[in-house]
């Protein structure tokens, strides 16, 4: 099915395409605003496109959903994206480039496993260079200081990071911490 407004608004790149000229069926109805609205329904061996339709819309949702896809181009949008997790920031002390190795040693592998964790995938940007943004958490439970936040973005997407501790004996995991009270 498709919908066609009839009115002011015409297109005859609609009109002439020939999938819709399979359509044969009309009906016609009165919407709240007295725009009259066609719907044509689909006959004989063109019914597959009704099918096609949500099955498009569904793997574009699962592809959407698999690939997280957040800005990160402004220091706004990073500051905004490492907020959604809780974490207040100090001023930007470190940005520079990192090379994604095309392939992963055991500590590209085990940094992996925290960004697979987080919905983000490092093997897609393997051989890719990317910019590394740092700032210090100031709300880090129990750690004053020496805690940072690592943003990854690639053509103004971020696709990763962390939030580790710089100190001796330090630690690592993903943005989201259990011991803050997250949104």
């Amino acid at each position: 099915m498709y919908l066609q407004w009839r009115g002011s608004v015409s297109s005859p790149a609609i009109d002439m395409n020939p999938l819709f000229a399979a359509y044969n069926q009309e009906r016609s109805f009165v919407g709240k605003q007295g725009v009259c609205i066609v719907l044509k329904l689909l006959k004989g061996k063109r019914k597959w496109a009704l099918l096609f339709l949500p099955v498009t819309a569904a793997i574009l949702l699962l592809v959407s959903v698999a690939n997280p896809s957040f800005a990160g181009s402004t220091e706004t949008q990073r500051r905004a994206f490492l907020g959604q997790y809780g974490w207040e920031l100090g001023e930007e002390i470190n940005r520079g480039s990192v090379r994604i190795p095309e392939e992963f040693d055991d500590v590209y592998v085990q940094y992996n496993e925290i960004q697979l964790k987080q919905g983000f995938d490092l093997r897609r940007y393997a051989g890719k260079e990317v910019e590394r943004y740092q700032y210090p958490v100031t709300n880090y439970p129990g750690y004053p200081e020496y805690i940072r936040a690592n943003l990854l973005v690639f053509q103004g997407k971020i696709i990763g990071g962390d939030i580790s501790s710089v100190a001796l004996n330090g630690f690592m995991h993903g943005f989201f911490n259990e011991t803050l009270e997250n949104p």
